[in-house]
């Protein structure tokens, strides 16, 4: 399983990776929603986890990662604070480290 990890802050993005890639999972790293776009072209990737801060998007890039078969899981700050609309299962912060791996099933997240 491939993961594109977006992240516009650094707090945690360390472990994150860190977890992705001891569980065995390639993962690749975007700081804004033009490097996703740019990632998401030049490679295929399972899974985006995002904080949905990828508001340097329009419309048509939005759509293009929703049509596309990627999972995307929104990692939010709190409760009904949800940063991606578009996205196919919200994480609430924190959450535990099991919560990610079945979100990450690859039967959920295989289109």
């Amino acid at each position: 399983m491939k993961v594109l990890i977006h992240e516009d802050r650094s707090e945690g993005l360390d472990f994150l990776l860190g977890m992705i890639v001891k569980r065995g999972y390639k993962a690749g790293l975007a700081k804004n929603g033009p490097e996703i776009m740019d990632m998401l072209s030049d490679e295929n990737y399972n899974v985006i986890l995002t904080n949905g801060g990828y508001g340097d998007l329009n419309h048509d890039q939005h759509a293009r990662i929703k049509s596309s078969p990627v999972f995307i899981i929104d990692i939010a700050e709190r409760q009904g604070n949800s940063t991606d609309s578009k996205a196919d299962l919200k994480l609430q912060k924190p959450f535990a480290i099991s919560e990610l791996w079945l979100a990450m099933d690859p039967d959920k997240t295989q289109q």
